[in-house]
């Protein structure tokens, strides 16, 4: 199954990069080559939409 972006951990950061050169991804309905997430973000690749969260531990 083919791989279209990633969301790598930097510090306390959470960052969003598509894998695909070709490939767009959006973040709040902008499009993005890389990104730092926030909590409620909205994230579309392809005809897929989610929010990004992250729960404190």
């Amino acid at each position: 199954m083919p791989s279209h972006t990633a969301i790598h951990i930097r510090g306390k950061s959470f960052v969003i990069e598509p894998l695909d050169r070709n490939g767009i991804v959006y973040v709040n309905c902008q499009p993005v080559s890389q990104r730092n997430l926030q909590n409620g973000d909205f994230i579309n690749i392809g005809s897929t939409q989610f929010t990004f969260g992250t729960k404190d531990v």
